[in-house]
């Protein structure tokens, strides 16, 4: 289906493009391929025609891409891609109290490796997520990437899916 793209019989318009870009990049992530997320995550992010569609999409992106760079052990990114993803979210009228609680605790949880040793506050994490979640209205960055069980996949070395499982 990829390689379909550049046949002009099978051109897709920007707007379908980009949400199949964003479902691969999420079903990858999904499954614990992390470079090929990446990879689907930055062609959202570097297609000119793309940056004026779907802001949804790009916040959702933008959010992924910090978790992902986080399991790739890209830490030293993590900052300023967190500084960009508050500048678009404020700039796109975006940005939700979930929202700025996780790339607040991005910024200074996830620097480094996970370890036992940051469990608990991991754990805070998830438990103040689920809170801000109940008290806000539904946050529709935090249902499609699911923020609080991708926290909980890294605290039990699991795949998100098991995690939802888990929960159902």
């Amino acid at each position: 289906l990829i390689l379909h793209f550049n046949n002009p019989r099978y051109r897709l318009d920007t707007n379908l493009r980009m949400v199949f870009y964003y479902n691969l990049a999420y079903a990858y992530f999904g499954n614990r391929e992390y470079r090929k997320s990446l990879f689907w995550i930055n062609k959202i992010q570097t297609t000119v025609k793309m940056r004026s569609y779907r802001h949804d999409i790009q916040a959702n992106t933008r959010v992924m891409s910090i978790c992902v760079h986080f399991c790739l052990a890209h830490y030293d990114l993590i900052p300023s891609i967190v500084k960009s993803t508050a500048r678009y979210l404020l700039g796109k009228n975006r940005m939700s109290p979930l929202l700025k609680e996780f790339l607040r605790f991005s910024n200074k949880h996830l620097l480094e490796p996970y370890s036992p040793a940051k469990r608990s506050v991991f754990n805070d994490e998830i438990i103040h997520l689920q809170e801000l979640a109940k008290d806000s209205e539904s946050d529709i960055t935090l249902n499609s990437i699911q923020i609080i069980n991708w926290l909980e996949s890294i605290m039990n070395e699991t795949m998100i899916e098991e995690v939802i499982k888990s929960h159902n």
